[in-house]
């Protein structure tokens, strides 16, 4: 999604939020001769599913021991099949973003549930009215939250380990100078929707993040 609401008209949010405008992306195709020129489909799918189906493309074996998170979409883009995706979870608890999961047309975002189909725009909460929904999508991300490897405990990713913001505890106050350069940008830019609350990042123990020039 774009920086701005502005940018991403008609849909709510902004890149770095899970609402439509900063995740929802088209996926264009081009192979002459294989796919039909103009043909469409609204399927759900997820980067994640595009190796999978490159595997499938190149004629390889996919792995029995270690499954692929991805789906294979051939039958979606060849044949116009229907999606056999059904869910995204976009966020897990203990992110700077919401915990979010889309299961087919409703999509929770921390405690507030959208059907996408009626209401893409994100504009009316219908969490009151599907209780049950909500409890069990919270449910489904709760327990992919505690799938993740424990960061900061761990060292999965690099030998030897590179400071990283991660999770709800490492967020704190930032400078203030960057607090006034941000708002002084945003104060330029139409409000479509309410403010929200968004966390500054706070270095994990035994590290420090530096804020240089314009705050990246």
């Amino acid at each position: 999604g774009g920086l701005t609401e502005e940018m991403n008209k008609p849909w709510r949010g902004t890149r770095n939020t899970t609402f439509e405008g900063g995740v929802r992306v088209p996926c264009v195709m081009r192979w002459p001769g294989k796919i039909e020129p103009g043909t469409e489909n609204d399927g759900m799918m997820h980067v994640v599913d595009l190796l999978p189906t490159f595997l499938t493309l190149a004629g390889g074996q996919h792995p029995v021991q270690s499954p692929l998170d991805g789906i294979d979409m051939i039958r979606m883009i060849f044949d116009q099949a229907k999606s056999p995706r059904n869910e995204i979870i976009f966020e897990v608890s203990g992110s700077v973003r919401l915990p979010t999961i889309r299961q087919g047309d409703f999509k929770l975002m921390g405690e507030m549930l959208y059907n996408i189909k009626e209401d893409p725009t994100e504009s009316t909460d219908i969490s009151a009215k599907h209780p049950e929904l909500v409890k069990q999508l919270q449910a489904k991300l709760a327990k992919a939250g505690k799938e993740r490897p424990p960061l900061g405990e761990v060292n999965t990713l690099m030998d030897p380990p590179l400071p990283y913001v991660y999770g709800q505890q490492e967020n704190a106050n930032a400078p203030q100078w960057v607090k006034e350069a941000v708002e002084k940008v945003r104060a330029t830019q139409p409000k479509e929707w309410a403010e929200g609350e968004t966390p500054w990042p706070q270095a994990p123990q035994g590290a420090t993040i530096i804020y240089e020039g314009d705050g990246r």
